[in-house]
């Protein structure tokens, strides 16, 4: 080999390893910038929960709205991470914990604080709500013409499939509006991030009745419109299982409906060990 030629090559070879060697010091840069950014987002979350904490105490409220404080959240972590993407591709920004997980650790002192303060009850998170004395979420509904509209009704098992002893859940409560809250194939997550909502036990469902809050016996300006009918539960009645529990938003009352018909439903989940 000429000497010219082994001088080409360990010139290239030399190029390449300090290329290599700024592209990496430039990533783990990017890496850092993204990770500081997020750890700033997370900061102003909880300065966020103070601010309508201390919002809700002075005027008395007894719902904490914290609906705006995560969306602000959300976007600003993802454009962290878009940032860092746009540079270096996918994956630019891995941490320790995604957006939803270090909502997560803020989760905690948002349901011990709240409940410490006198009256605080419910935590409206815009698409679901909290409560800080059962430690259970649950749907908001509204009339826009989703899958969390108030109008929809559903099924609980399909015709002529449930027996005395045995209701297979296998109705529309199940294969479409549970089916679409916990759509939680790879790339999608399901509706809040969560892919474990469910329908309520009737215990869980008769917390959230409120008969002074208006006609139906829910208060609408925290859980969203609400028809005042029968919303079903996942408890078929021991005697006959084609009958199921409801719950009567009309009056409280809860009375068992064939699972034939279609009526009412809002999802819960459990906040677990009362964290989102």
């Amino acid at each position: 080999m000429s000497s010219l030629r082994r001088l080409a090559i360990v010139a290239l070879s030399l190029f390449l390893a300090s290329s290599s060697h700024a592209v990496s010091e430039a990533f783990v840069k990017a890496q850092l910038k993204c990770t500081r950014a997020q750890l700033s987002e997370t900061r102003k979350l909880v300065s966020c929960v103070y601010a309508e904490q201390d919002k809700a105490l002075r005027k008395g409220l007894s719902t904490l709205d914290l609906s705006k404080c995560l969306a602000k959240f959300y976007d600003r972590w993802a454009k962290a991470e878009s940032r860092a993407d746009a540079k270096f591709g996918p994956g630019t920004c891995p941490s320790a914990i995604d957006a939803l997980g270090a909502e997560g650790m803020v989760a905690d002192f948002q349901l011990r604080s709240a409940a410490a303060i006198q009256g605080i009850r419910f935590i409206d998170m815009g698409f679901a709500v909290g409560d800080t004395q059962t430690g259970l979420m649950w749907i908001k509904t509204d009339d826009a013409g989703g899958v969390t509209d108030f109008d929809n009704a559903y099924d609980w098992y399909t015709g002529g499939s449930a027996t005395i002893s045995d209701a297979p859940r296998n109705g529309t409560a199940f294969t479409s509006y549970l089916d679409q809250l916990n759509s939680c194939t790879t790339g999608t997550t399901g509706y809040g991030n969560y892919c474990d909502w469910r329908l309520p036990q009737p215990g869980e469902l008769a917390t959230i009745v409120d008969c002074s809050a208006g006609p139906n016996c829910i208060d609408e300006s925290v859980f969203g419109p609400t028809k005042g009918s029968f919303y079903w539960t996942n408890s078929p009645a021991t005697s006959d299982q084609r009958f199921i529990g409801t719950v009567n938003f009309s009056n409280g009352s809860q009375p068992t409906l064939s699972g034939l018909v279609n009526t009412s439903v809002r999802a819960v989940r459990h906040w677990v060990g009362f964290l989102f």
